[in-house]
């Protein structure tokens, strides 16, 4: 598990997994993650990627997957999100707006 999660690594797989298990064995998705999940396959040598919704999984109108051995999973990151997250760290709140 590689991206935005909380706990990135290799885990183990005893018996059947989830995609969205996965994730939880992760600690989660963070929240500048963009609301995907890649999974990366190899078939027949060759790799191949699936892209799924946290969202579509979450309301099940998507299948939650269950992964195979080999499989990496990554959580893409929102650039956006991250942008946010800076720049309210470095910029003070108020309580209020001021009206000028």
């Amino acid at each position: 598990m590689d991206g935005a999660v909380n706990k990135p690594g290799v885990f183990p797989m005893q018996g059947p997994m989830s995609l969205l298990q996965s994730v939880a064995m992760a600690g989660g998705m963070q929240e500048v993650a963009d609301g995907t999940i890649l999974v990366f396959r190899r078939i027949e040598g060759k790799t191949a990627v699936a892209k799924f919704s946290v969202a579509d999984l979450r309301s099940q109108k998507a299948s939650d997957p269950d992964l195979q051995a080999g499989d990496i999973v990554t959580v893409p990151s929102s650039d956006l999100k991250i942008g946010m997250k800076y720049i309210l760290q470095s910029v003070p709140l108020f309580n209020s707006f001021l009206l000028l």
